[in-house]
């Protein structure tokens, strides 16, 4: 509930075990690139926000501001769904797109987030969030799951994959760990 917020005890989910499993992060080791979405890959639903937050939006000091203010007041998915709409708009209207995007993406990744039995992230299917785009899912699952077997299309990402593909994986490490002994 620290993470989430209240609105989690009202979920009905039958397995509570995938459902705190699938919201967990096993988040990708720290790139030498520094993306946005490495800072917060320990807390999905954060970087899934940062994602809907920083896209079409170039300025890095207006992104930076509009999220920190947008996390000091909005922490858990409960507490923006609780907002008064006017209230988010204050803190991320320099981003722009607010009615148009940012506001139904942000409420629709918060439902989701709260409601599925089992959270996961794709481009169409059951598994579609609404204004959740490749670079939004591409970005769950390359930071948030560690899982890079598909490869993204944003430029960004697309570097932080190639340079992941390099990287020995914890499967690897464990393995050869039992051996060294």
């Amino acid at each position: 509930i620290t993470l989430w917020g209240d609105k989690v005890a009202a979920c009905e989910a039958d397995d509570w075990e995938a459902y705190v499993v699938s919201r967990t992060a096993t988040p990708a080791p720290q790139s030498p690139f520094g993306l946005i979405q490495e800072r917060f890959a320990v807390e999905p639903w954060k970087m899934l926000c940062v994602c809907i937050l920083i896209m079409r939006c170039s300025s890095e000091n207006i992104k930076e501001t509009c999220i920190r203010r947008f996390f000091e007041a909005f922490a858990t998915p409960s507490a923006l769904l609780e907002a008064h709409p006017s209230d988010v708009e204050a803190i991320i209207k320099p981003l722009g797109l607010f009615h148009e995007s940012r506001w139904p993406s942000l409420v629709g990744l918060s439902e989701r987030w709260l409601q599925l039995p089992r959270f996961e992230m794709a481009t169409k299917g059951e598994f579609k969030v609404p204004g959740c785009g490749p670079f939004c899912v591409d970005s769950f699952h390359l930071f948030c799951k560690d899982d890079w077997s598909s490869e993204p299309t944003d430029k960004a990402l697309l570097q932080f994959w190639r340079w992941r593909k390099t990287q020995p994986t914890a499967a690897v490490d464990d393995v050869e760990s039992k051996f060294v002994d």
